[in-house]
């Protein structure tokens, strides 16, 4: 997977390039921050249910984001 990052003040914006038939985003940047996430959003679908560990974050992809899904995590 593909990933372009942009941050404005506590929230990175993950563009996802590339999704083809993915289910879920899988983000490895973000391996081990689960204590830093304080939310996580697919802009125009709202809060979405993650999964952060040691390996990435994997946040669930909602029907109707084709083309390129965009998530929001809200750090605290």
């Amino acid at each position: 997977m593909d990933f372009r990052f942009t941050q404005k003040g506590k929230c990175v914006y993950i563009i996802m390039l590339n999704r083809a038939d993915a289910q879920e985003a899988v983000i490895r940047s973000f391996a081990g921050m689960n204590p830093q996430i304080k939310r996580v959003d697919v802009l125009g679908k709202g809060k979405a249910k993650y999964v952060c560990d040691a390996q990435s974050l994997r946040v669930p992809l909602p029907a109707g984001t084709w083309p390129i899904p965009v998530i929001r995590v809200t750090l605290r």
